[in-house]
């Protein structure tokens, strides 16, 4: 199917929607699209460049620039003709229609007015000193986009100039931007609204909310969910608190909220899905959806959609009716929620496929493997836009066949979602740059369907399965003690083992470590929050603590200070020594670095996420060499969480869906993955740790279930079983992080205090294990 309607197709149909009563608004957007790209294109900010693009897999039909002049005025005096008021609709300028924020407009459809046309052309950059990782919102003529850094900008789209920028105190969520304000919510809970023209402060919520959400606004009302169960609403106008509703009973995370017709849809991460009267915050009705973590709903033509988070190893798509919350159909399949377009839904999901639906049953239409993990689709015309995070393009594919148009190479991996508006689409990565994506005109054949990565075709049903679990039989070691600092917050994330023998825990979310002698006695705590020598920010741009350290055998050591993006060296006696490291792409800068590790020789290793790399520098952050932190093999749909070196010298990183731990030559090539088989990984994988004999320990998180919180695995990646059941008991694990082998023990750092766990923050010892 060719991407663009012939001419003749596009007057036929315009006379026909005329005489029979019909508006052309989305004609006349297909019209100007079509023509765009024969005037001269707004110049953006930065240095323009063409990234690498793979090339199609048939032709690419060209229409020549005069031929679309010459056509484009043929089409412009049939509208003279046929309606005189649709002449002031062919006045807009291309960029007259928005994106207000997450997924499009308040009901989170994901369907945009028109997006690039032809083949892709890179209309202009933006460059960010921070990731840029949350949605985008376009409207009044400005790209509004947040970085990491706690800063929103406000990229003016004819010039590409930062008009303004607004810092807040954390990671900003949102923006949303509707009738000339902007509204954010910042990382210390407060909901923020701003004049959309120059920032200036129009309220700041009195209240701080627990984790917000992304943020959603409909008739005057803002909408919020928050990180102990609520949706709270706020009037637009004022900042007032209207009402806040639990759609959680167990007080688990509220996603955005989406709304339309009265109706507030939200989900929590225990998956239940709740409709709330917008006016009063009663409860219409609520359900449990999934047995799995699920995502934001959508709601279109009287259904809500409810599908998957990007977190999700398993999971479904199910629509029930906006108005009694009555199941329709469900796919057990783990999907997000569709972007829809006249009856038909676009989905995809962290297990690389994209595919179109009916949403009348749920009927598969097509399906298109892409591979690695997607973000959900924006669907515009006659295109699906895709972008694929792990690969790190963005791809086109033809509505109706699922064909692919065009790719195109970006600089990094997009943790969000896609926008589009007035012809074109804007996306950010990790690496902070913010792209906006444009057309050359030309009419494009659809390709091939993908088919790299191939799933099988998927079945709507219409009954409920739930998997058993199963426990694992293994000796439980015993506890030797378990110990904290005494202190209310005390949560250890990281941990590890000085040549003296004591334990330095890394309490992440203040910014410090607490440091316990060898028989767990407290002895105090070390390090300050701040950019400067010495200081720490120990929150990754997402907005989730992690705390690595690693020591010399003469006592020295290293910090990977990874909100700050470096990595800080310091001496026996605690003296700063130096540190290296910046934000960016390239060899010796950070993206998203998450773990430190320092080998026999003494270079130190970080794996950065963003990057996708592990990369190896000598102790003055000398650059020696960087591999790939990912084989093709593997690709894991949600990053990793640490990096170990075993006792053999190869890197072993625990990988995220699939939930599992790799294990990497000094070349970077794989060489067995542990647990990919009778998978005991019910949650991410999180710290590694090697006894004598080369046996692997890996902690693993509280959604585990009946699984161990410390899976074992023999040298050869044989499962052998583990321990720490899940609970608040002395002897329990609840979200088992850190872990240390000695020779008289097995140490562990719990994060099971956090509030969203309700469980226990200690530092255990538990005694060596007797393997036969």
């Amino acid at each position: 199917m060719s991407q663009q309607l012939s001419l003749e197709r596009m007057v036929a149909d315009w006379m026909a929607d005329e005489a029979a009563g019909g508006a052309p608004e989305t004609l006349v957007d297909h019209v100007l699209t079509a023509t765009i790209e024969t005037r001269p294109l707004p110049r953006w900010l930065a240095v323009l460049r063409e990234p690498s693009m793979t090339a199609q897999t048939r032709q690419i039909v060209g229409v020549p620039r005069r031929q679309l002049v010459l056509a484009a005025a043929l089409v412009l005096l049939a509208v003279a003709l046929v309606a005189g008021a649709a002449a002031f609709l062919l006045r807009q300028p291309p960029t007259t229609d928005a994106w207000p924020g997450f997924r499009g407009d308040a009901s989170r459809s994901g369907a945009a007015v028109r997006g690039p046309i032809g083949n892709p052309t890179i209309a202009g950059q933006f460059h960010a000193d921070g990731s840029v990782g949350t949605a985008i919102a376009v409207a009044g003529g400005l790209v509004l986009a947040a970085s990491d850094d706690g800063l929103l900008h406000a990229i003016d789209i004819d010039t590409g100039t930062e008009r303004w920028q607004l810092a807040v105190a954390g990671v900003v969520r949102g923006p949303f931007a509707v009738d000339g304000r902007v509204y954010i919510a910042s990382g210390d809970g407060i909901v923020h609204a701003v004049a959309l023209a120059d920032a200036a402060r129009v309220w700041d919520s009195t209240t701080a909310l627990v984790t917000p959400s992304e943020i959603t606004v409909l008739d005057g009302h803002v909408y919020v969910g928050t990180g102990d169960g609520f949706v709270v609403t706020f009037d637009a106008a004022t900042g007032r608190e209207l009402w806040r509703t639990q759609v959680s009973p167990d007080a688990a995370p509220v996603h955005g909220p989406s709304a339309r017709a009265g109706v507030v849809v939200a989900a929590s991460d225990d998956a239940y899905l709740a409709a709330i009267d917008a006016a009063t915050g009663a409860v219409r009705w609520r359900i449990q959806a999934s047995p799995d973590l699920v995502g934001t709903p959508v709601i279109a033509d009287g259904t809500v959609y409810l599908g998957v988070s990007p977190d999700s190893e398993g999971g479904r798509l199910v629509a029930v009716a906006l108005a009694t919350g009555a199941e329709q159909w469900r796919i057990e399949a783990p999907m997000y929620a569709p972007s829809v377009l006249n009856g038909f839904g676009y989905v995809s999901g962290p297990t690389g496929a994209v595919r179109a639906i009916d949403l009348a049953d749920g009927t598969e239409l097509w399906s298109a493997a892409l591979g690695g993990s997607l973000r959900p689709p924006v669907v515009a015309g006659e295109i699906v836009y895709v972008s694929l995070d792990t690969a790190r393009q963005v791809v086109a594919l033809d509505r109706a066949t699922g064909g692919e148009l065009w790719r195109l190479d970006v600089d990094g991996g997009n943790s969000c979602c896609l926008a589009a508006a007035g012809g074109r689409l804007y996306l950010g990565t990790l690496a902070g740059t913010v792209y906006a994506i444009g057309g050359d005109g030309k009419i494009l054949t659809a390709g091939a369907v993908p088919t790299g990565g191939s799933e099988p075709t998927i079945e709507p049903t219409p009954g409920e399965t739930s998997p058993p679990s199963t426990p694992v039989p293994f000796p439980t070691p015993e506890l030797v003690w378990a110990v904290g600092t005494g202190a209310a917050g005390f949560i250890p994330w990281g941990l590890a083992e000085a040549p003296d023998g004591w334990l330095w825990a890394a309490e992440a979310m203040s910014d410090r470590f607490a440091i316990f002698e060898a028989d767990g006695s407290f002895v105090e705590t070390w390090g300050s929050t701040g950019s400067g020598e010495g200081e720490f920010d120990m929150t990754r741009g997402n907005g989730d603590p992690y705390g690595m350290i690693a020591f010399e055998p003469d006592g020295s050591f290293f910090v990977l200070d990874v909100g700050n993006r470096r990595v800080q060296a310091f001496d026996a006696n605690r003296a700063f020594v130096g540190a290296w490291g910046s934000f960016g792409a390239g060899p010796g800068q950070f993206s998203d670095p998450i773990s430190i590790a320092i080998d026999a020789a003494g270079n130190v290793s970080v794996l950065d996420q963003g990057r996708r790399v592990i990369e190896t520098f000598d102790r003055a952050g000398t650059v020696l060499r960087t591999i790939e932190a990912f084989p093709a093999a593997v690709n894991p749909r949600n990053g990793a969480n640490q990096l170990a070196i075993g006792p053999n010298g190869h890197f072993y990183v625990s990988v995220v869906n699939p939930n599992e731990v790799i294990e990497l030559d000094p070349d970077g090539n794989l060489v067995r993955e542990y647990g990919s088989t009778n998978n005991p990984f019910a949650d991410q994988p999180n710290y590694i740790a090697f006894d004598g004999d080369g046996r692997v320990y890996v902690t693993q998180g509280p959604g585990r279930a009946d699984q161990p919180g410390v899976v074992v695995f023999d040298a050869d990646g044989t499962y052998l079983g583990g321990f720490g059941r899940l609970g608040s008991g002395e002897a329990d694990l609840g979200f088992a992080w850190g872990i240390v082998i000695t020779d008289s023990g097995i140490l562990t750092s719990d994060a099971g205090g956090l509030p969203d766990v309700g469980l226990t923050s200690l530092i255990r010892k538990f005694a060596t294990i007797d393997f036969p």
